[in-house]
């Protein structure tokens, strides 16, 4: 007899199988992105590329820019992209006015010469897979900066 046929029907490949089922790994697209490296200083600009917070707004800027062309109509998918990089326009102006006005801060202090230095920068690579995304990264950037 073949040693299959030799094992208690708990044991055969089968029955195993039935009692402990595969676990499935997630499926993972294999999407376009390119690579960008930010050296972050701060706490704060540290804070939002937490997973808690920067994963989330990732997944959402990249729904509204390249899945909402897919499940809706153009026109609509191109108002709301509008509004979203209006938006993350806006938040950079304000933070280059507000860089603006410290530089003029330091001059008057004397300190132009002196920068802040902070003890334990992170170099974190962002995969950028669409325009908002970068926007966003700029803005973190820029308020690292800050």
């Amino acid at each position: 007899m073949p040693p299959e046929e030799t094992r208690p029907d708990s044991e055969t490949p089968r029955a195993r199988s039935a009692a402990a089922p595969r676990v499935r790994q997630p499926y993972r697209h294999s999407r376009l992105v390119f690579d960008l490296t930010l050296r972050i200083q701060s706490e704060y600009a540290r804070r939002l590329l937490r997973d808690r917070e920067f994963r989330p707004a990732m997944h959402a800027l990249y729904g509204i820019e390249v899945i909402l062309h897919l499940v809706s109509d153009d026109t609509e998918a191109e108002r709301v992209e509008a509004l979203i990089h209006a938006r993350l326009e806006g938040l950079a102006d304000e933070l280059q006015r507000e860089i603006a006005r410290l530089q003029v801060l330091f001059t008057d202090q004397g300190l132009e010469r002196t920068r802040p230095r902070y003890t334990h920068p992170l170099d974190v690579t962002i995969h950028v897979a669409s325009p908002a995304m970068a926007l966003y990264a700029n803005l973190i950037q820029e308020l690292d900066r800050l």
